[in-house]
């Protein structure tokens, strides 16, 4: 089975870097490579007034690394994601560090509790 490697991404221009990380991971293992974003229900796309640029910029990000984008709406980005990472059978998630001292309530961390099989990397600025 083939490795399945998810990134999740928010309207920040650097995800770029986020999803050129996956990539590379995604083709050295010969895996499929999934770009997710959670955007909360109602009011703007991704939480951003210019959501039709930023998401022709992440699709098309995401297309020039050979992956395939899915945008979810949810108020509980945890539930969320873990579903997601449940029903796509994610091998790997790629993240970007959060600028909180608990990170979005500690997204990062109960998400690694929840998935202990799971690998969760955090790449370097």
């Amino acid at each position: 089975m083939k490795k399945r490697i998810v990134v999740c991404v928010t309207i920040q221009l650097t995800c770029r870097r986020l999803i050129e990380y996956a990539s590379n991971i995604a083709q050295k293992v010969q895996g499929e490579l999934f770009v997710v974003n959670v955007s909360p229900k109602g009011g703007d796309l991704m939480g951003n007034s210019n959501a039709g640029a930023a998401t022709d910029y992440l699709f098309e990000a995401t297309r020039q690394y050979g992956g395939e984008m899915t945008i979810l709406r949810s108020n509980d980005v945890f539930a969320t994601l873990s579903e997601y990472i449940k029903s796509n059978n994610i091998n790997t998630v790629v993240l970007g560090a959060s600028g909180k001292p608990e990170g979005d309530n500690g997204l990062i961390r109960r998400l690694t509790q929840s998935f202990p099989s799971v690998e969760f990397l955090v790449p370097a600025e």
